[in-house]
C-alpha cells in the first residue's frame, strides 16, 4: 500500500486542529489522497459525536438499554419484544464489555459517513473517474445528505439507510454480491424498512421497466396508497401491525401543521425530486441500477399514506440513491462552472441547514461545536458521568428543558 505524504500529514493535523485537517486534505486533493478524505471524514465525525447528549430518541434508547440493564441481564431479555434486534444485541454486548453507551451513536454516525463516502469513491474507481475535483465533489455531495446528528440520535434507521444504499450499489453496479447481501442482512436487523429495498432488488433482477413509465406510474399510484398500504401491511403479520399503528394510524401519519415543517419538507422534496426522479427520468442509461430505481419508485408510492414512512423512503434513502446515480452521470462528470458552483452551494446549504441549524439544540446543549477546533486527544477524556450530567437538562420525553419545540416528533 502506497502512503501519501499529504494524506499522512492531514491525519496528523486531525489530532491537532480537526477542521484544519479537513480543509488541508480538501485543497491538496489528488489521486493519492482521495482515500484520505474518506478517513478524515469518518474520524472527524466519530470524535465530534463522542460528545452527543442523551437527547430525543437517544434518550429513549439509553433508558431502554443501559439504564435498565444489570449484571444479571441476559441476551434474551435484552432483545425481547423488539422487531429489529441489531441495536439491542449491540447495546447488550457493549454493556457487558463495559463500553460506555455514548460510543454507540459515535460509531453509528461515523460508520454511516464511511459507508456512504466509501461507496461513492468505489463508484469513481469502477468507472475510472480520476479527476480529483470530481471525486471530492461527489463524495462531499453524497455525505451532505447524511444527516449525521439524526443518525446518531436515532441510531437504527440512519445506519440502516447507509448500509441499504451501499448494498444496492454493491449488488447492482459493483457486482459484489456477498458484501451487498451481508450489508442488506445487517440493515434488515437494524430497521424493518429494509424489506422494501429487498423487494425492489429482487424485482429489478427479473422484470425490466421503462424508466419514464416508472416515473409516471409512481405519480399515478401515490393517491392510491390509502387503499394499497393497509392490504400490504395486513399480510406482514406483526411487522404490518407495527407499521399501521406507528406510521399510518399514529402521530407519524401526517405532516406537522406548522410553517417550519412545511419549509423543511419542501426543501427535502425538492432535492429528492431532482436527484431521484428527474435524473432518473432524463437518464439515457438502461442499467440494472436504473431498473432498481424504477422499481423503487413504484414501491415507495404505496407508502404515501404515511408522511413519515414516505419521506424516509423518498428523501432519507431515496435522495442518496439518486445522488449515487447522478455522480456517475455525464451531467456531473462534464458539468459546467455554474454546475460546480451549484453543487458546492448544495453541499454547504445541506450541512448548514440540515446538519447544523435544524439540529442546533443538541449541538448547543453539549457544546459539540468545540470538536471542530479541540484536538480529539482531549475530546476522548469523557466519562459516563459526564454523559449522565446532561440528564439534568433533559425532560421526561428527551427534550432540552426550556428549549422544547411545539412538535417533538422525529
Amino acid at each position: 500500500m502506497k502512503y501519501s505524504r499529504t494524506g499522512l500529514l492531514s491525519l496528523i493535523m486531525l489530532f491537532i486542529v480537526p477542521l484544519f485537517s479537513f480543509f488541508f486534505v480538501f485543497f491538496k486533493i489528488n489521486k493519492s489522497t482521495k482515500k484520505y478524505l474518506v478517513i478524515i471524514l469518518t474520524l472527524f465525525t466519530f470524535f465530534i459525536l463522542l460528545r452527543i447528549p442523551p437527547f430525543q430518541d437517544l434518550f429513549r434508547r439509553y433508558f431502554e438499554t443501559y439504564m435498565i440493564y444489570s449484571p444479571s441481564t441476559t441476551l434474551k431479555q435484552a432483545i425481547g419484544g423488539h422487531v429489529d434486534i441489531f441495536l439491542w444485541i449491540n447495546a447488550f454486548v457493549f454493556y457487558k464489555l463495559h463500553i460506555p453507551f455514548y460510543f454507540i451513536p459515535a460509531l453509528y454516525g461515523s460508520i454511516s459517513i464511511y459507508t456512504v463516502s466509501k461507496t461513492a469513491l468505489s463508484l469513481f474507481y469502477k468507472f475510472n473517474i480520476d479527476k480529483p475535483s470530481t471525486t471530492v465533489l461527489g463524495i462531499l455531495l453524497s455525505v451532505s445528505f447524511v444527516n449525521i446528528l439524526v443518525t446518531a440520535l436515532g441510531l437504527r434507521f440512519g445506519l440502516a439507510t447507509a448500509l441499504m444504499v451501499s448494498s444496492v450499489i454493491d449488488l447492482c453496479i459493483l457486482r459484489k454480491k456477498f458484501k451487498g447481501f451481508l450489508k442488506l442482512v445487517i440493515a434488515l436487523t437494524l430497521h424493518f424498512s429494509t424489506l422494501l429495498i429487498i423487494v425492489a432488488v429482487i424485482a429489478s433482477k427479473f422484470v425490466k421497466i421503462n424508466r419514464k413509465f416508472s416515473v409516471w406510474l409512481f405519480l399515478i399510484l401515490l393517491p392510491f396508497s390509502k387503499l394499497i398500504l393497509p392490504i400490504v401491511a395486513s399480510s406482514l403479520g406483526g411487522v404490518g401491525g407495527y407499521v399501521m399503528a406507528g406510521y399510518v394510524n399514529g402521530a407519524y401519519a401526517t405532516i406537522a401543521p406548522n410553517l417550519n415543517e412545511f419549509i423543511v419538507t419542501f426543501y427535502k422534496v425538492a432535492f429528492s425530486t431532482f436527484f431521484l426522479v428527474y435524473i432518473h427520468y432524463r437518464s439515457s442509461e438502461n442499467t440494472v441500477y436504473s431498473n432498481f430505481i424504477s422499481w423503487y419508485l413504484i414501491l415507495i408510492s404505496f407508502t404515501f399514506l404515511s408522511f413519515t414512512a414516505f419521506m424516509r423512503y423518498y428523501y432519507d434513502i431515496g435522495v442518496v440513491l439518486g445522488v449515487m446515480n447522478f455522480i456517475i452521470s455525464k451531467k456531473f462528470i462534464d458539468r459546467s462552472k455554474i454546475g460546480t458552483y451549484l453543487i458546492v452551494i448544495s453541499i454547504i446549504l445541506n450541512n448548514l441547514f440540515l446538519n447544523i441549524f435544524l439540529e442546533r439544540r443538541p449541538i448547543l446543549l453539549a457544546q459539540m461545536w468545540k470538536g471542530f477546533f479541540i484536538s480529539p486527544v482531549f475530546m476522548i477524556y469523557y466519562t459516563t458521568e459526564d454523559f449522565n450530567s446532561y440528564l439534568k437538562s433533559i425532560n421526561s420525553v428527551g427534550e432540552w428543558k426550556g428549549h422544547e419545540t411545539t412538535d417533538d416528533r422525529k
